[in-house]
């Protein structure tokens, strides 16, 4: 039915009904905003994404990071010569990283790495005696300076004791935010490699399994990035000193070459990459004592190195968790037949080539002071959760018992879903209902101030954002590793885990809790109907509760008994037979298609879907009360229960390329948006009954193959029950 059918045929009468319409400015602006978003030629039966999302994108990131961007200005005109030590800093590196770009001195800059670089250690040239190399510490300075390429250092929380813990990982694959987007040059042959692809995407019929099987191969092939590092090389003095010795130069330049790609990234390119994001997706990981890391692997000194990083000392009885062990098996055994000498010539080469792209080339001229509000933000994050506290103080009262409300109807209406389930025995119903009544909310806090004021005692800015800006980033990620081993707190979720600002809640699994930012609160008003705070904001809390029960979140303080355990191993299992029914797609007028092997999503599949369901199940115990009013202008049109699953979807609208598609398709655990619209609505009885979609339709094409969500499985068959362990349950 086109919108003009529905114009006509609707029975809404917004004249006759005036006292039920909201005229608020934030209902007016957001009616505004829904239908600006939509393509209202668009079928919502056939292709509900384009339906939703196919007209003007508002995007929400850019304006909202304007905004905090705004709010900071105002903060630090503030601060003067009598604000604390920790607001003079944030201002400072603030102020200087504005600055640099009003004047580019090349020769300068290349100085200023070169500085840097003999805070870490020397190059080892010629055939003079060199004194005995430390490995431990130079790989303890790169991993501070986030420069170490072939694992980093992260923090997690503890399973078992909910404290902070040590995790050996991939470099960007902590779960908090230790580092800074784009920093390695490494991440930049990635991108390198993404552009040379776009030349494949100009046909009108893509295969994108090709595109991203060209687009590994490239990422295997360093003979570009090598050839970068080689040219930052020969700008240092050291090497140009060598200048006068030709073949002394070609040497050395060669064996550096020679050890990064057959000692340092050879190993990098053995990584099974799809195996290796499920790892992480699913929380698949070892956890061994620092004795035995140091048995196992002797090439490094372990408890030296996590002492360094830490600041403190370190037990040698200090649990670790370990991602990807073959890898770091491989890896770490490699690295111990590896010349030391040359190795560190090698890793010091990586650095200089990384401090090249990040402190010598031109970044974000354009848009330099949203660049250096989110470096700041980043680097300073604590001091960042402070000047969020002071700026919504008035508010957060008002806002913890907005979320708080919320947050409980959504839980109780979750819990009591449990009741009446026959998947389950009574052992597993007690388990269940259990873990759900005792999730909890992590609400807005930022560290003391006499915290930050003992915190930042000892850091030393300048006007030279060149070096401010390494010292801010060791400073940061020292303060990081200094936690470990403390028990997790709201301040420290808000300075090390998630923006205080953010949108999207965070998931503690080990703490059965609920991370909600102030950002979250702030995408709908307290005046628009209950149905358009449950499309933005509660189906985003929904999400987060039955994440605590997907396929990671189940493993923690629940037990499932044999029967159970099976019916959900055959949920799972659903949810992965069902990625052949996303093969081919419309995108930008190109016919796409594509073939999942292994689908890196089905968690966020399942969690989507019951999310969903629990958030429509919510809206409709709503109806009873009075803040349910209509939209002006789409009300006319659509009920509010379609405008709930408009506004639902559009909180995926985003414009995203072929390129974008392929890498959410293979790489990450969030299907493309439009892949997720589907299976949500495709997966929902709901939907298709109010679009009155008929079977076979675009997003009725599941027919009898709709999902089961959670909790509302199929009880296993007696002679399917088997030992498995998938799952690992907290006793």
């Amino acid at each position: 039915m086109s919108t003009t059918d529905r114009i006509q045929t609707r029975n809404v009468n917004i004249q006759e009904k005036e006292e039920f319409v909201c005229r608020s400015v934030a209902c007016n602006a957001t009616a505004s905003i829904i239908l600006s978003q939509m393509n209202h030629s668009a079928t919502p039966c056939e292709d509900f994404y384009e339906f939703a999302c196919g007209g003007v994108h508002q995007v929400w990131k850019e304006s909202a990071e304007e905004s905090n961007a705004e709010m900071l200005s105002m903060q630090l005109s503030d601060v003067n010569d009598l604000s604390p030590k920790y607001l003079k800093d944030f201002k400072n590196f603030h102020d200087s990283c504005l600055e640099y770009e009003d004047d580019f001195n090349y020769r300068e800059r290349i100085h200023g790495v070169e500085q840097l670089l003999e805070t870490i250690g020397k190059f080892q040239l010629g055939t003079e005696t060199h004194p005995s190399l430390d490995l431990t510490e130079l790989v303890a300075k790169l991993i501070l300076r986030q420069s170490m390429p072939l694992f980093d250092i992260g923090i997690d929380v503890d399973k078992q004791s909910s404290n902070l813990i040590l995790q050996l990982t991939l470099p960007q694959k902590s779960t908090l935010r230790a580092g800074l987007e784009n920093w390695s040059g490494l991440l930049l042959h990635k991108e390198r490699c993404l552009k040379i692809q776009n030349s494949q995407t100009n046909g009108l019929y893509l295969n994108i399994t090709g595109i991203y099987d060209s687009y590994q191969k490239c990422q295997d092939d360093f003979a570009y990035y090598l050839n970068s590092v080689e040219n930052v090389l020969l700008e240092l003095e050291v090497f140009a000193n060598l200048q006068s010795n030709q073949a002394q130069l070609v040497k050395e330049i060669k064996d550096i070459r020679f050890t990064i790609e057959y000692d340092v990234l050879d190993s990098l390119s053995l990584l099974p990459r799809t195996e290796t994001f499920r790892h992480f997706i699913q929380k698949k990981y070892d956890v061994r004592k620092i004795s035995d890391l140091q048995i196992q692997y002797p090439v490094l000194q372990w408890k030296k190195l996590f002492e360094t990083l830490t600041g403190h000392e370190v037990e040698t009885n200090t649990l670790v968790q370990v991602y990807v062990g073959k890898y770091f098996n491989d890896m770490l055994t490699s690295l111990a037949k590896a010349s030391p000498l040359k190795l560190n010539n090698a890793l010091l080469a990586i650095h200089a080539h990384d401090l090249f792209i990040n402190t010598v080339l031109s970044k974000e001229k354009s848009n330099r002071n949203l660049f250096c509000f989110d470096l700041s933000k980043k680097l300073l994050p604590d001091v960042w959760a402070y000047l969020v506290k002071s700026v919504t103080i008035n508010e957060q009262k008002y806002q913890n018992v907005r979320v708080t409300n919320l947050f409980t109807k959504l839980k109780h209406n979750f819990c009591n879903s449990f009741q009446n389930e026959a998947w389950m025995d009574e052992s597993t119903k007690i388990s269940l209902i259990s873990k759900c009544r005792n999730l909890s909310l992590i609400l807005f806090s930022s560290v003391e101030e006499a915290t930050l004021t003992k915190r930042y005692q000892t850091l030393n800015l300048t006007g030279n954002y060149q070096i401010n800006l390494i010292h801010l980033l060791l400073h940061y990620r020292q303060t990081i590793y200094s936690i470990e081993g403390t028990t997790i707190s709201p301040a420290t979720v808000f300075s090390y885990f998630l923006d205080p600002l953010s949108n999207e809640p965070l998931v503690v699994y080990a703490s059965n809790a609920i991370a909600v930012p102030v950002g979250l609160m702030h995408k709908a008003s307290a005046d628009l109907p209950n149905y358009v705070s449950m499309a933005r904001i509660g189906f985003e809390i929904a999400r987060q509760i039955t994440r605590h029960f997907d396929p990671v979140g189940i493993k923690y303080k629940i037990h499932l008994s044999p029967s159970s355990k099976q019916a959900y191993l055959d949920f799972v299992q659903s949810y992965d037979d069902v990625k052949s029914l996303f093969s081919s797609r419309i995108l930008q007028h190109k016919n796409i298609s594509f073939h999942l092997t292994e689908s890196t999503s089905a968690n966020e599949m399942i969690v989507d879907n019951a999310a969903f369901k629990l958030a429509y199940d919510s809206v409709e115990s709503y109806k009873s009360e009075t803040n349910d009013k209509l939209l002006l202008w789409l009300s006319s049109t659509y009920s509010r229960e379609e405008i709930f699953f408009i506004a639902v979807a559009q909180e995926f609208c985003k414009k995203t390329t072929v390129l974008d598609f392929m890498l959410q398709v293979f790489e990450s655990r969030y299907l493309p948006p439009v892949l997720r619209v589907e299976n949500i609505m495709g997966n929902s009885e709901e939907f298709t009954k109010t679009f009155d979609c008929a079977i076979g339709s675009g997003m009725n094409q599941f027919e009898e193959k709709l999902i089961v969500k959670f909790p509302y499985l199929i009880k296993a068959d007696d002679e399917n029950n088997e030992n498995d362990d998938s799952f690992a349950e907290d006793k």
